[in-house]
Order: structure tokens, then sequence, then C-alpha cells
């Protein structure tokens, strides 16, 4: 029998020498997409809006549920939480500010005082500005209130509701503040569906205990570093931006909504111009602000209801603020106050932030000054 050949070395050197080559080809093209992401993400940095001030907006903002971003989703009551002791720079319409959260995952310094809660949405959050410019801070800077600001970005009465429900049993305040703008309507319409508008499950079927234990173990929840900048890289947002929009069109057949033709009024007013959906929600509000306001007063807490305006001409959307005063009033009846700050800004452009709405520091501390001086006064314990 023939002795068995030994192992040629020969072949073993063509094997490693194909081996190299296979993974320098599948290095080659990781590299070069590395370096265009990389030459992309400066490109973004030094110029956010040169793909238009609506993608930047999506590349840069944190308004949202993925990694880095600043809210993670509640199932139960399908409704964004900001993470807690969380913190990174938020963009929009050009406007940077550095958002961050406390144990709770509100918009405030450690440790300040919890006498008066602040229930509203963008606008007494403080989109656009630092904290130390919004009306939280100028209460507590300038007016000696201890003013804890509960305000999240697009909240509605729903999600005001549910925080208060949720957070109320470790708070002590003596003042709550519940603030509604013209689109929060709308917004009810977008995070409930009509059967839940009429039905309010939130009232007796969520088990706030659960909410609340939940949001303690959020620390633990949170996306690792690495996530979080990957899912940052402006380059990787750009993308999916497009991607998104793209499947929009394939599935739809329809105009991008930067193509579309604008309306003669702003979407968020429909629900106020519509009597039935106006009805439901003169109808929610009423069951909602009155339960809350028991709650409030079987613990001695004042409740005030807030209407903020955003016009500098008290004339724009006249109809509309109207409307959606008088259907606060309504729904609040005799016992529970509604404050209305139609004329407050009154020819104040300096009050809004150009090119976004919002209030600016000197709105944010003439809206304090308003709010000390009329809401807040004799409703404080001495």
């Amino acid at each position: 029998m023939a002795p068995i050949p030994p192992p040629q070395p020969a072949a073993t050197g063509v094997s490693r020498r194909g081996a190299r080559l296979w993974v320098l080809r599948l290095t080659h093209p990781v590299v070069v997409v590395a370096l265009l992401l990389g030459l992309l993400d400066a490109l973004l940095v030094v110029a956010p809006g040169v793909f238009g001030d609506q993608r930047a907006n999506e590349i840069f903002s944190r308004y949202d549920t993925r990694p880095g971003g600043i809210y993670v989703w509640e199932k139960r009551s399908r409704m964004r939480f900001m993470w807690p002791d969380f913190a990174t720079e938020n963009y929009w319409s050009g406007y940077r500010w550095q958002h961050s959260t406390d144990a709770l995952g509100f918009r405030n310094p450690p440790g300040i005082p919890r006498d008066v809660l602040l229930l509203g949405d963008s606008l007494i959050h403080g989109h656009g500005v630092e904290e130390w410019e919004t009306v939280a801070h100028f209460l507590r800077a300038e007016h000696q209130v201890g003013a804890y600001s509960m305000a999240r970005q697009g909240a509605a009465l729903y999600d005001e509701y549910v925080f208060l429900r949720t957070y109320l049993p470790e708070l002590a305040p003596t003042s709550v503040l519940l603030f509604v703008f013209l689109n929060d309507f709308d917004d009810l319409e977008v995070y409930r569906t009509t059967a839940e508008i009429a039905e309010m499950p939130e009232l007796d079927r969520f088990d706030y205990a659960a909410i609340r234990e939940w949001t303690k173990a959020l620390p633990e929840r949170l996306p690792s570093r690495p996530r979080r900048w990957f899912w940052r890289r402006p380059s990787v947002r750009l993308l999916l931006s497009v991607a998104t929009e793209l499947r929009g069109l394939a599935f739809t057949f329809t105009s991008p909504a930067w193509a579309a033709e604008p309306a003669a009024d702003p979407p968020f007013l429909a629900p106020l111009l519509d009597p039935d959906r106006r009805a439901r929600q003169e109808r929610y509000y009423r069951t909602i602000l009155g339960d809350l306001a028991k709650r409030c007063r079987s613990r001695a807490i004042t409740l005030r209801v807030v209407y903020l305006s955003t016009q500098a001409d008290p004339g724009s959307y006249g109809e509309a603020e109207e409307t959606a005063v008088r259907l606060l009033r309504d729904a609040a009846g005799s016992d529970l106050l509604v404050y209305d700050t139609r004329t407050l800004f009154s020819g104040c452009e300096s009050c809004f932030l150009p090119r976004d709405g919002h209030y600016s520091a000197t709105g944010h501390r003439r809206l304090a000054r308003f709010l000390a001086e009329n809401v807040l006064l004799g409703a404080l314990a001495p």
C-alpha cells in the first residue's frame, strides 16, 4: 500500500492568500462607505439646512423614540414619556438648545421645589430655548414661585391627565396650572381614536401604579452609548428620512408633504371648525377637567386652566381662538377658572422665535409675569 503523501505547503499558502484577498475585497467597500458617511456627517454639521429646513429637522431633532431620542414609548397608555436623568442637544428650525431632564423625566434642574405644577405642551416645555429661558425658570427666579414643569412637546389634555395621575401621589403641590393651546384639540385626535375619546379609558381602566413602576425602571432600559451614538449620526438619520419618504411614495402614490399646496386653514383647526368633532372634544374636556378638579380638591390643590396664544396680532385665527376659549369655559363650568392670554402678546413680535412661532425668552418672561400677577395671585398658600 502506497504511503499517504504529506499535505502540500504550497496549497496552504494559496488558501491563505485567497482569504486575505477576500478580506481586502470586503474591507475596501466598507472603508469607502464609512468615509463617504463621515464626509456626509461633516457636511450636515457645517450646513444643516443643505437639504432643506424640514429635512434638517428630521436629521437633528431628538423628538423621537429612536436610540438617542428623548422619548420612550409606554405601551399601556400608548404615550411618549421622556427619559429621566437624560441630557442631549435638541434642534428645530435652526435653533439648538440643551435638553436635560430630572429623575422623573421632566425638564427641570435637580432639587427644585414642586409647589406649582405646570402641565402643557412645547410652549411651556421650552421648545427652542434653554431651560433658564422658560416660564418655569422665570417664575422661580423673578416671582419666587416654586414652579415645576411637567410639560412635554406635543402633549394634549390626554397626556397631561396621564402624567398627573401617574406622578401626583408622590408630589405635593399647592397649585396645578393646565395650559391649553390651539393645536391641542387636533393632537388629541392624533393620539386617541374616536372610540377612545368617547369612552375615556384613562379614567378608570389604566393601572397608574404599574405605569409609575415602569417609569422607575427606565434608567436600566436606556440604550447603550454606542447605540445612541450610531442613531444620532446625521448621515444615518438622513438616509432613514429619505427611505421613509420613498417608501411612503411607493405605497401611496401621493406627493410628499413638502410638495403639497398649503391649505386655506391650518389642518390643526379642523376639530374646532367641524361641529361633530368639536362636540366630542367638548365632552372629553368637560369630563377630564371635571375629574382633575375633583382629584385636586381632594388634596387641597388649586387647579387653574390657562389658554395660551402665540399671536402678536390678536386677530390671527380669531374665530378659532374664540371657539377654543368658549369650549374651554363651557367644559370647565363655574367651579374651574379659565384664564385667557389672547391679548397678552399683542404687538410683541420679540415674544416669539422667528421662523418658528414658539415663545422666545421674552415671551416666557412675559407669560411668567402674567401667571404670577393674575393666575397664581391668591392661589398659593402663604
